[in-house]
């Protein structure tokens, strides 16, 4: 096992030294491409992808940094992605040998080709142009405010010194690049409720995830919950009295000027047969109706555009 260990070692760093001396600044990518088969022969079967993906680029980075070679870490996706095609293509084809069907890029081990959408109609394929331009925004983003979990790293150090903890971004980017569908993860967008994060994080890290930061969704405010109150019992006649003689200094009172407007505005549609609005366009009559979410922002540090 260890003259094995060693063996691996001195391949990657006679890659290492043989791109180093075509370019000063050897790309994690080739040095991925070049190693393919090694990797595959070597993995267990019990190993996830992800727990490969780890100590196979910590191998790499420990092999330049004692060759004191400089690797150049961005792209470096679209190859390991090549990895997990070909060890599960391998995999399919021992357990399946006269299958004829296709092998899709994975994580995990779980497929991401058809992910669990709501909305099946609204399934989009994705492009190489769609892949390319995310790569160059993940690209572009700096490692160094990549988010590690502790559950990440707990497993990271339970597997072994030789997996490196992938980051939540990293994770991500994985998962876009082997869907075969556009999803949210293109946009860097993680939903911990939806079922496909099941499959790239564990239960553990989604948990640490969830429980992270404060809440979203705001409180409503005491204030104004004592002014929904008021009104709960309120005619419509009698609400748009209640505002109109609302006391409060509009200078000042933000809440309660806001308070004013939008239920003399609300009450007002019920009060006349014709409000002087019924040929005017749709977005004229949605933002009439809906301006109480332009004008709540009355008195803040907030500018709506638009």
């Amino acid at each position: 096992m260890h003259d094995n260990f060693l063996k691996r070692i001195e391949v990657i760093t006679s890659l290492l030294i043989v791109h180093n001396q075509k370019s000063k600044v050897v790309p994690l990518r080739l040095v991925l491409d070049d190693l393919i088969h090694v990797i595959i022969s070597s993995a267990s079967s019990n190993q996830s992808n992800e727990v490969l993906k780890g100590i196979w680029i910590n191998r790499i980075e420990s092999c330049a940094k004692k060759a004191n070679i400089t690797l150049q870490k961005n792209d470096w996706l679209c190859s390991w992605s090549k990895v997990e095609r070909s060890r599960n293509q391998a995999v399919s084809t021992e357990r399946s040998p006269s299958s004829g069907s296709s092998i899709t890029e994975n994580n995990n081990n779980n497929t991401t080709d058809s992910y669990t959408s709501s909305i099946p109609s609204l399934k989009t394929k994705v492009t190489e142009e769609d892949k390319n331009r995310f790569r160059k925004m993940f690209d572009s983003l700096n490692p160094n405010n990549f988010w590690v979990l502790d559950a990440t790293k707990r497993a990271a150090a339970a597997a072994g010194p030789d997996v490196n903890p992938l980051s939540v971004e990293e994770k991500i980017a994985s998962f876009a690049l082997n869907s075969s569908n556009l999803h949210p993860s293109y946009s860097m967008i993680l939903d911990v409720d939806e079922e496909n994060w099941k499959t790239v994080f564990t239960k553990e890290e989604l948990m640490e995830i969830q429980n992270e930061g404060s809440s979203l969704i705001r409180q409503t405010p005491d204030e104004l919950l004592g002014l929904l109150k008021a009104i709960k019992k309120m005619s419509v006649e009698d609400i748009y009295t209640y505002a109109y003689s609302l006391p409060h200094d509009p200078t000042k009172d933000h809440l309660l000027t806001w308070w004013s407007l939008t239920l003399l505005n609300a009450a007002n549609q019920f009060l006349c047969e014709n409000t002087g609005t019924e040929r005017v366009g749709e977005a004229d009559t949605m933002y009439n109706n809906w301006s109480f979410l332009s004008t709540i922002f009355r008195g803040s540090n907030i500018q709506v555009h638009g």
